[in-house]
């Protein structure tokens, strides 16, 4: 399965205990005790999530004398990095460019 996250977590848990405002005077811990356990349990399961995905960046710079003969770039990627399921490409030529999802049934990307 496919799964394209960018996730930037900033989480705040500013409980100022100090500052309690309660009319009996007894703080209900259990409350926020229950609260933020089932916060970071969520947030455990995203961890196992992502830990199976991998980003990473790889920039190659092609010089072609005869470019317009040029139809096709094949990558043999999924052959040496078997457990890859897909991979998003970026083309950039002085005519062109495109985004381009490969795997392994379509590691070729058309010019």
């Amino acid at each position: 399965h496919d799964h394209d996250h960018d996730h930037d977590h900033d989480h705040d848990h500013d409980h100022d205990h100090d500052h309690h405002n309660d009319a009996d005077g007894e703080h209900k811990h259990d409350e926020h005790h229950d609260h933020d356990h089932e916060e970071h349990h969520e947030h455990d399961e995203h961890a196992e999530h992502e830990s199976s995905h991998g980003e990473f960046t790889i920039e190659y710079h092609y010089q072609c004398e005869q470019f317009s003969q040029l139809e096709s770039i094949n990558t043999s990627w999924f052959e040496l990095f078997s457990s890859t399921q897909a991979i998003k490409a970026n083309l950039l030529t002085d005519t062109k460019q495109s985004a381009v999802r490969l795997d392994k049934n379509n590691s070729e990307i058309s010019l």
